[in-house]
């Protein structure tokens, strides 16, 4: 038998996902652990951001842009992040003028490990610009960003420890 899994476009949908495929292969145990671990460290982050300020960000991947309904907006949410692109419906193109007009403070980039210095904008002029006025770019390791699995949860406390400076338990 072929098990397929609708495309997530939010935490919901992934923890819907976790709990079809743990029934579907008789492991409701270990999904109800896996989705209690993943529930465990969402809300350890929400608690190690209480009281800080949402940060204005983007996803950006070379003109296109995580927007509204993905698992990377909310991830990005989840995180304390406030996705200045949330208007764009799923995954959009977003020209880097239209991109530094929405006044992000923080740029989320792919790059292939975590040692990985992001990549340079010096491609992107309207970027460049931005960046020297203040604009922070964080390179964050591309599998991660596409994660569509419990590694969103991984993936919201990564972004929030290095955008606001804090130690997620």
């Amino acid at each position: 038998n072929l098990l397929t899994e609708p495309d997530p476009r939010g935490l919901e949908d992934v923890r819907q996902g976790i709990r079809r495929l743990g029934k579907a292969f008789g492991r409701e145990r270990d999904s109800d652990a896996l989705l209690a671990w993943f529930d465990g460290r969402l809300t350890a982050t929400k608690q190690a951001l209480a009281g800080r300020t949402p940060v204005r960000a983007a996803a950006w991947f070379d003109g296109s842009v995580a927007g509204g309904r993905t698992t990377l907006g909310e991830a990005m949410t989840a995180a304390g992040l406030v996705n200045v692109a949330a208007d764009v419906d799923g995954w959009g193109r977003l020209d880097q003028e239209r991109l530094v007009h929405l006044r992000p403070e923080v740029l989320l980039v792919p790059v292939a490990s975590s040692s990985d210095a992001p990549p340079s904008l010096d491609d992107a002029p309207a970027l460049v610009a931005w960046q020297a006025a203040g604009g922070r770019v964080l390179g964050i390791r591309g599998a991660l960003l596409g994660t569509v699995s419990q590694h969103l949860a991984d993936l919201v406390v990564e972004i929030a420890e290095r955008v606001h400076g804090i130690h997620v338990p």
